[in-house]
């Protein structure tokens, strides 16, 4: 590999030249799309929480440039991201966005990646065990983490499966009907459709 491809910093910087020459060119209106949508990314990467960084593996100093579906899945999943927070979900969801426009990753790839995110949020969140019911959803990490990506301006319908997608192969009757009245709840709100 060149040490571009090596180094995330290397990377910025020839699509920061690549920006650039296209708008120094004699196109009027050149095409910034993907190069904008890398430097999005890898922005993303560079605020990635340092203790993420460790757990996988990444030195900061040689760090190589990720695709979107890898730093999604190192905001979320425990081995890299034991402390998953609201924040957390809503730098991977914001990812998902990234991904949705990246011509890499196709649609099933992006279901994939949206289900790896909200079943990440359910499994890490320690709510179940205190056997709460679901007037008490508004305490659970999935349900803060859509209020927070609502207020960011983020499209729930777009970004949240559906319920029974979600629930999928799930085996735990109270956290499937907390969902699912969950979901009522926002459907309620006006966050989501029934």
């Amino acid at each position: 590999k060149q040490w571009y491809q090596r180094r995330v910093r290397g990377k910025k910087t020839l699509l920061s030249l690549s920006k650039l020459s296209a708008l120094a060119s004699d196109d009027p209106s050149p095409n910034l799309a993907p190069i904008d949508l890398q430097l999005e990314v890898i922005t993303h990467q560079e605020r990635l929480k340092p203790e993420i960084a460790e757990n996988a593996g990444l030195s900061e100093t040689a760090m190589p440039p990720l695709s979107c579906p890898d730093l999604i899945r190192l905001c979320v999943l425990p081995e890299c991201n034991p402390s998953l927070e609201e924040l957390d979900i809503k730098k991977a969801l914001d990812l998902l966005t990234c991904a949705a426009r990246d011509g890499d990753v196709s649609d099933s790839q992006f279901e994939r990646l949206r289900l790896t995110i909200w079943r990440a949020v359910i499994e890490g969140d320690s709510w179940w065990e205190k056997s709460a019911g679901p007037e008490t959803i508004d305490e659970t990490l999935f349900y803060r983490a859509v209020i927070l990506a609502y207020n960011s301006g983020l499209v729930i319908s777009h970004i949240l499966p559906g319920v029974d997608e979600l629930i999928g192969e799930l085996d735990d009757k109270q956290k499937e009907f907390v969902l699912r009245s969950g979901y009522e709840q926002m459907a309620q709100m006006g966050l989501i459709t029934a």
